[in-house]
Parts: structure tokens; sequence; C-alpha cells
């Protein structure tokens, strides 16, 4: 009975910590967007990137767009394309778009 009772603790324990990674990574890309908003530029992309490292998919899509347009980083179109292509292998849609605009544009992407 208490190795059961302990097992359901350790797994209710387990799911908020879950909880809590989520929170901190969505809690990252909210920061990022609104020092975006403001002009903060490189703190966006530094928060992007701790959201994107914390394996969280639109945090690299929007790294990826900083690094594109040049926005808190220097431009680097293929660390662009890397961060989007870290997003997108995850599923995420805006980052398939950004890479097969990417790749439409490029003659080095997606060869």
């Amino acid at each position: 009975m208490i190795g059961k009772r302990l097992f359901i603790l350790s797994f209710i324990v387990f799911l908020g910590l879950i909880n809590l990674n989520i929170t901190a990574n969505a809690s990252y890309l909210s920061e990022g967007e609104q020092a975006s908003g403001n002009g903060s530029n490189k703190l966006a992309a530094k928060l992007y990137k701790k959201a994107c490292d914390s394996g969280f998919a639109n945090g690299c899509n929007k790294l990826g767009l900083s690094y594109y347009n040049g926005r808190g980083v220097n431009q680097n179109k293929i660390k662009a394309y890397q961060y989007w292509l870290k997003a997108a292998k995850t599923g995420n849609s805006d980052a398939q778009h950004n890479l097969d605009i990417l790749c439409r544009q490029s003659t080095w992407a997606c060869k």
C-alpha cells in the first residue's frame, strides 16, 4: 500500500515538473515577443534561444526569424535555416512555411 502511494505521489510530482518546464518555455517565448514589440530585439533573440534550447519549437521558429531578418543578432540565413529546420521537424507549420520561402529564394538551401 505504501509503495503504491509513493508511486502515485512521485508521478504527480513528475507531472508537475513537466508542467513547470512547459510554462517556463512559453514564458520565454512570451517575454521574447514582448521584448521584440518594445524594440529590444537583442533581448528577444536571447529569450527565443532559451525557449528553443528548452525544446519549444516556436522559440526556434522565432529565433530563425531573428537570424533571417538580422533583428537582435547578426543576419545569418544559414542559422535561420538551421533553427527553422529544428522547429519544422517537430511539425511547426510556421517554420515549415519559412523554410519553404527560404528554399525558393536561395540556391543553397534544401538541396
